[in-house]
């Protein structure tokens, strides 16, 4: 048993960075989870004109949740790809919302308000996972200076 009272401080300093990363991962995952419920209605709903956006929001709600759960695992590359895949998404609806405003005959002016709502949830949530230095360690490996 070590009595070192440096080492004590160090593991629960360890301990507590870990923890309060895992929190704030929860945080971004509440973000993203809120922003894919109301693109998954969009998506199922009477106003989307394109159907193959079911497959886009299948992929990308699989590819969130492996994602989130590498970081918790501490995968370091897993943080990477989960801010692609979130921009390439916020990308597409972006995209889609712009189409849709130039048409109004399309679009219905509250539905293109919440996707809005929904594509300015996905980069609060990429920039808390970006900028977040909790996250960072948490993304890094077990002992890498972390």
């Amino acid at each position: 048993m070590n009595d070192d009272p440096h080492h004590s401080n160090g593991h629960h300093r360890h301990s507590h960075r870990k923890r309060m990363a895992r929190i704030y991962l929860l945080g971004i995952c509440g973000l993203f989870c809120l922003s894919d419920a109301i693109l998954f209605w969009y998506t199922f709903s009477q106003h989307n004109p394109w159907r193959i956006l079911i497959g886009v929001m299948f992929g990308e709600f699989v590819g969130t949740a492996l994602l989130i759960g590498g970081i918790w695992r501490r995968s370091p590359w897993s943080r990477y790809v989960l801010i692609v895949l979130r921009f390439g998404v916020i990308g597409i609806y972006a995209m889609l919302t712009l189409y849709l405003t130039g048409r109004p005959e399309m679009g219905n002016q509250q539905v293109m308000t919440l996707i809005w709502i929904a594509v300015g949830l996905m980069v609060c949530g990429n920039t808390w996972l970006i900028r977040t230095r909790r996250i960072q360690y948490l993304a890094s490996q077990a002992g890498s200076g972390g």
